[in-house]
């Protein structure tokens, strides 16, 4: 739901949206989010609060 809700809504702008910026720079290299991910993992945390950091 609230995922439709930011797509419908177009005020909202993009580098707004929490996480976005942490998406792009993981986009851009593979082997930091794969190397994110694996702490994630140790951690037993979501990945999303890890790759705030």
């Amino acid at each position: 739901c609230p995922s439709r809700k930011r797509q419908i809504n177009p005020v909202i702008p993009r580098w707004k949206i929490p996480g976005y910026r942490s998406r792009i720079l993981s986009q851009k290299s593979m082997a930091g989010r794969r190397a994110r991910n694996r702490l994630a993992m140790a951690t037993g945390k979501r990945t999303g609060a890890v790759s705030t950091f």
